[in-house]
């Protein structure tokens, strides 16, 4: 996949995972007054995989194949402007994401060491986890951590689970189930892996402040609902909950837990907007799940219409790029210019065959196009599979080199073994007249000491 693939690949994603977080923020309020916060939280995960799982650019990619496997138009294929585009964002992109994911590596690795740090939990902490791992029906082994140097009870780990505790001595036995209860519930809905997936979102969508802002927060707050309501209504009572968390808040840090790790709490603010949440969903319980699931319905159907159609204008925005260029690229290039050679004897270098993928135009069905990408070492040549014409007409060729100053050969080969061919920088865009029918291919020799990348198409 070239770059310039890769390039309308993050633009799709970022567009249509947005159009899909905006949809999601319009039902928040309604999920939230009718008790719905778990079916708001998994319906937000799903937004969470959208921004990761290109589910709209392959079902375009899709649409746009023959029956035969080929391509139908030019989406994300590349001229040189659009190369240089491309090429250019994405060395911007590759920079971004580089600093973002910086901050995530750094937690990730405080984390991971904190368990080398701290001492394994006493035996009166360690009989209450059991207790509660039984409770909710938890069979894998969640290892317990204490020390005086954490602040606030934290889960981590994805397959390797670890709790962390600060001192527990201001905590009653019936306190320290309420810590656990969360936590575990954390690890039942799969909050840490989700939370680290919305990282991972966040440093491949960089650019997009809906992500870094919106994202985050929708996630931290309700994954911190969802799980709020579960222990509340299945195992604590919800005046001892609340208090915990309150006590837990006046143990919180200056430094906010990280959102690599699901913490009891994380500010003032959240905490009262919590507690407020708890009250609620005490007075009112649950109700009007049928109009929920309905909004939820709507907001699906009405989010993959509008991916859709947005992906596609993408598409279409592209290909009117790439005429453009095209057009520019035929009108500044004439054919006179170049020098078509002859030669007869062996290649000098290495010899190996590429592949190639057929592909046709959207306004000729009859057409026949073959799309290359191959790579060369210094000195080697890559020749296409043969092909036979009936007719005596000619082979067009159009390729694009990378890098571009360095000068290439590309040719035909006829039956005969005689190897008729241009030597070029940048572009390589010719046609070979045909003196008699037969059995052809194509090839690219590169006669330089460095290795190259070419792309485009022969017919």
């Amino acid at each position: 996949m070239t770059w310039t693939n890769n390039f309308f690949l993050i633009l799709t994603l970022t567009v249509t995972a947005s159009c899909f977080l905006g949809l999601w923020s319009l039902g928040e309020k309604k999920w939230e007054k009718d008790g719905w916060t778990a079916l708001a939280s998994y319906l937000l995960y799903g937004v969470v995989l959208l921004h990761l799982v290109p589910v709209a650019y392959i079902i375009i990619m899709r649409s746009m194949v023959n029956s035969d496997g080929s391509m139908v138009g030019i989406a994300f294929e590349m001229t040189g402007k659009v190369k240089k585009i491309t090429g250019f964002s994405g060395f911007c992109w590759i920079i971004g994401m580089a600093a973002f994911s910086l901050k995530y590596v750094l937690d990730e690795i405080f984390l991971i060491g904190l368990q080398f740090q701290c001492v394994p939990g006493r035996k009166r902490e360690k009989e209450i986890l059991e207790r509660c791992c039984r409770t909710l029906k938890i069979h894998r082994r969640i290892r317990l951590y204490q020390d005086c140097r954490i602040r606030v009870p934290m889960i981590n780990g994805i397959f390797f689970p670890q709790i962390y505790l600060p001192e527990t001595e201001i905590f009653t036995e019936e306190e320290l189930e309420c810590i656990f209860l969360h936590e575990l519930t954390h690890y039942r809905h799969g909050d840490i892996l989700f939370r680290k997936l919305t990282a991972l979102a966040g440093c491949v969508h960089w650019f997009n402040p809906i992500v870094r802002k919106k994202l985050y927060r929708f996630v931290a707050e309700y994954s911190e609902a969802h799980c709020d309501g579960t222990v509340c209504r299945k195992y604590v009572n919800p005046r001892l909950y609340c208090s915990v968390l309150l006590k837990a808040a006046q143990m919180r840090p200056k430094k906010a837990v990280s959102f690599m790790a699901a913490g009891l709490c994380e500010d003032s603010t959240g905490i009262e907007r919590r507690i407020r949440r708890i009250k609620r969903m005490k007075e009112q319980g649950r109700k009007n799940l049928s109009i929920s699931i309905a909004l939820s319905a709507l907001i699906i159907a009405a989010g993959s219409m509008i991916t859709y159609a947005t992906s596609y204008g993408i598409v279409e925005f592209h290909e009117e790029i790439y005429n453009a260029t095209v057009i520019e690229i035929e009108d500044n290039k004439e054919k006179a210019d170049m020098t078509e050679y002859i030669m007869q004897e062996p290649f000098p270098g290495k010899i190996k065959e590429g592949t190639i993928e057929k592909e046709k135009m959207e306004t000729d069905p009859n057409s026949n196009f073959s799309r290359i990408e191959w790579k060369l070492e210094p000195g080697e040549v890559i020749v296409s599979p043969k092909f036979v014409k009936t007719e005596e007409e000619n082979i067009s060729m159009s390729f694009f080199l990378e890098p571009e100053d360095i000068k290439i050969r590309g040719g035909i080969i006829d039956k005969k073994g005689m190897k008729y061919y241009i030597e070029e920088k940048e572009l390589l865009w010719h046609d070979f007249d045909l003196k008699e029918c037969g059995d052809y291919q194509v090839f690219i020799e590169n006669i330089s000491d460095v290795s190259i990348q070419i792309y485009g198409f022969y017919n």
